[in-house]
């Protein structure tokens, strides 16, 4: 009997584990959502983790697709702002009210539950995907980047966390796509940390700088495709040294372009975009790595099992980019920490390379810029000096006239005259 007990408590010991292990959930091509709890009494939804974006949006209307959405009405702490926001993705927009109601996430015990602005999504264009699970998004980049409206600063959930707990947070991302051939839901992990900790972690194979505190903006230096033998799908690579300057002039036009427009690390995107600019070069190495694998199927098919596709003028780095490895998002200090992790595809992190030439000249990356916060107050300083020399100008602009109207004496009412007048006949009688 003690033995039976034990073996259970053994197996519900180890099922509860791996079932607490994730949070993160999805169908493949769908990007990651987290279950979220709104308002009083709360209301469950599934939100994607979104890194390409700020705002917390949620839809408030059933769709052909889906009943499930948040009903405000129900909810008796929300409160509702009255102003209109909106936000524009790669693909997809929507338009919403504005409202703010508490927020609570069950699997982060370590984050308190907060009251944080939220966009009601009334209408939205190729925004919702057919089928999907989801109904909004949870944005984890920076201020700039959030929705937009009339006379109105849209702020986030992390924001909000940041300053209930005061003290600023950095996530990690765990992304491990499917668990096996035959199903096609994967799996993954949202952590937070508090960037005391974050320092202290000795762990962070590598760290990339953010360029600038908008999306998680980063600096790509090349893109290679490597076949099952290791070799790299690159010939200018195959002379060189990592270590030779003339390694990163061969790439210098390369990653120009990489970033002209700019390069972001995105959790709401599948893929990987390249510029198309690029892509047609990239397809081409793809073209070849196929032939050289012996696979069968399509170039297409292959193509998308690396997950590349055209993206316009910028390169964004999808999921598909960070599953294997564990992603830490540090944003108060302003890098991405990437390391190896112990599920998802067998991705790995090599390295370092030492180069003479800096990286931020060579590829003509944009310098960082200061904290969002600070260029805000900045901001702020900047207008109310204005305003002062705006005041002091119309003040002396005015103060002729102020004189002239002290000085001039005002003049008797008529009915005081005829008083006087009327004082005078009854004298003179």
């Amino acid at each position: 009997m003690f033995v039976t007990r034990l073996i259970y408590f053994f197996v519900l010991f180890i099922t509860t584990t791996s079932c607490d292990q994730f949070n993160l959930y999805g169908q493949a091509g769908q990007a990651y959502a987290l279950e979220i709890n709104v308002g009083h009494p709360v209301q469950k939804l599934n939100v994607l983790v979104d890194t390409g974006s700020t705002t917390l949006a949620i839809a408030s209307y059933a769709r052909i697709d889906s009943n499930k959405y948040f009903h405000a009405d129900n909810s008796a702490s929300l409160f509702n702002i009255g102003k209109e926001v909106q936000a524009k993705y790669s693909q997809g927009t929507w338009i919403g009210n504005l409202v703010s109601d508490f927020v609570n996430i069950s699997t982060l015990p370590e984050v308190p539950e907060v009251k944080c602005d939220i966009a009601l999504i009334t209408k939205s264009h190729k925004f919702f995907m057919n089928g999907s699970g989801w109904q909004g998004l949870l944005g984890l980049a920076y201020l700039p980047v959030g929705a937009w409206g009339e006379n109105v600063v849209v702020g986030s959930w992390l924001d909000s966390v940041e300053k209930a707990l005061n003290k600023a947070m950095s996530f990690q991302l765990k992304l491990c796509g499917v668990r096996s051939s035959t199903n096609a839901t994967h799996y993954g992990k949202l952590e937070m940390l508090d960037d005391n900790t974050v320092s202290l972690n000795h762990n962070v194979e590598f760290r990339t700088p953010i360029l600038r505190k908008r999306w998680y903006e980063v600096g790509v230096l090349s893109i290679r495709v490597i076949t099952n033998g290791n070799k790299s799908m690159n010939i200018i690579e195959s002379n060189l040294t990592k270590d030779s300057d003339d390694y990163l002039n061969a790439y210098k036009e390369t990653c120009v372009k990489l970033n002209e427009e700019k390069s972001i690390v995105d959790s709401g995107t599948t893929n990987i975009r390249l510029p198309d600019t690029l892509f047609g070069e990239n397809f081409m190495r793809v073209v070849t790595a196929k032939n050289n694998s012996g696979e069968g199927g399509s170039v297409s098919e292959f193509c998308y099992k690396l997950g590349f596709e055209a993206g316009g003028k910028e390169t964004i780095l999808g999921y598909t980019a960070m599953e294997g490895l564990q992603v830490l998002f540090n944003r108060s200090a302003g890098w991405i920490g990437w390391y190896p992790s112990d599920c998802g595809p067998k991705a790995r992190v090599t390295g370092p390379y030492n180069f003479s030439t800096s990286l931020l000249s060579l590829c003509q990356l944009t310098q960082p810029v200061p904290d969002v916060a600070v260029s805000i107050k900045a901001a702020q300083w900047t207008l109310c000096a204005v305003s002062i020399i705006a005041a002091a100008v119309l003040i002396y602009l005015l103060a002729p006239c102020v004189k002239i109207m002290i000085q001039t004496p005002l003049p008797m009412s008529q009915q005081i005259s005829l008083s006087q007048a009327a004082l005078v006949e009854q004298e003179a009688t």
